[in-house]
């Protein structure tokens, strides 16, 4: 009993930050990969704010010409194309190195929740289904790789490109930039519920995922006695109800 009612409690605690990057800790990830990956995906953004900046000056050298007069500068164009290869690639590679993090990191992290797992008392087993521990194992770990390979790296990116892009709006056209500015407060406004909404989503659809696993493992293990009972029907109504 009391058992349970500790695990009720759990399963109502919310999600903290504290609590994820203390997961992450005990996962002990490559951080080397993963500051080196930031760092070529910063690199990668500096490059992509400066390509269109070197190609509005190669524009302006031949805009209001004649075609016959027009004169294109080969040191320019080799900069635009040098800057907008350069930044794809270091991105992609900045990209592939936080991708290995992650998967070293949700390796370690799956070995220290089976460890957890198999050191659980036999009341956790007869009371939580097996289908919905394997979800947590593999797919609650996946997510935490795509937090730290994908999301962290996306985010701290768009920032500095945000950053960047206000910085060249200010210096082009200050005035387009105040008229921009006056409509981001009306933008998070709008998009502020959207993302609240999606957080509550994806928790629910992670519970409902390891309770669809774990009830579909559980029948199909015990497949025979389902046709010997002739409960097809029933059991696709009581799994699919919800």
């Amino acid at each position: 009993m009391a058992l349970s009612l500790k695990i009720k409690n759990r399963r109502r605690n919310k999600a903290s930050v504290s609590g994820m990057w203390g997961i992450i800790k005990r996962a002990k990830p490559q951080y080397r990969w993963m500051v080196s990956g930031l760092l070529f995906s910063i690199i990668g953004v500096f490059f992509n704010l400066l390509t269109p900046r070197v190609a509005g000056q190669l524009i302006n050298s031949f805009s209001g010409r004649n075609i016959s007069q027009v004169r294109l500068d080969g040191n320019l164009v080799m900069l635009v194309f040098a800057l907008f290869i350069g930044g794809a690639v270091v991105s992609a590679f900045g990209s592939f190195l936080t991708g290995v993090a992650g998967e070293q990191l949700v390796a370690n992290l799956r070995k220290i929740v089976w460890q957890k797992l198999i050191s659980f008392k036999i009341a956790y087993f007869d009371r939580v289904k097996s289908g919905e521990t394997t979800s947590r194992l593999t797919s609650d770990t996946a997510q935490v790789k795509t937090l730290v390979a994908n999301s962290l790296p996306g985010f701290l990116t768009s920032m500095i490109s945000m950053i960047g892009a206000v910085i060249l709006m200010f210096t082009t056209d200050w005035h387009m930039a105040v008229w921009i500015f006056l409509a981001v407060p009306v933008t998070i406004l709008l998009v502020t519920p959207v993302f609240v909404f999606g957080s509550r989503v994806g928790r629910a659809t992670q519970d409902a995922m390891a309770e669809f696993t774990g009830s579909s493992q559980e029948t199909l293990a015990e497949m025979r006695l389902v046709k010997s009972s002739d409960a097809e029907n029933f059991l696709y109504t009581g799994v699919f109800r919800k």
